[in-house]
C-alpha cells in the first residue's frame, strides 16, 4: 500500500518536516491553504554566531500561481 501525506507550505521548516518528505511515497503540498499566523509558514530559526537568530518574512498578499 502506498503512503501519502499532505503537508501545508513552510520556509525553512523544520526537520522533522523534511524527514516526512522522504518516508512518504507520495507527497501533496496544500495549494489553498489559510493563512495562519504564527505557523512554520512564514518563519524560520536557523544558526547565528550570538544564538539562534528568528527570521519572519512579513506577508502582506499571497498569491497562487497555477502552474
Amino acid at each position: 500500500m502506498e503512503k501519502i501525506i499532505y503537508v501545508g507550505s513552510a520556509y525553512l521548516a523544520p526537520v522533522e518536516y523534511y524527514t516526512k518528505l522522504f518516508a512518504y511515497d507520495k507527497v501533496y503540498v496544500e495549494r489553498y491553504d489559510n493563512y495562519v499566523k504564527q505557523t512554520y509558514r512564514n518563519r524560520c530559526v536557523i544558526a547565528a554566531a550570538d544564538g539562534p537568530l528568528a527570521l519572519t518574512i512579513l506577508l502582506k498578499r499571497v498569491t497562487v500561481i497555477n502552474v
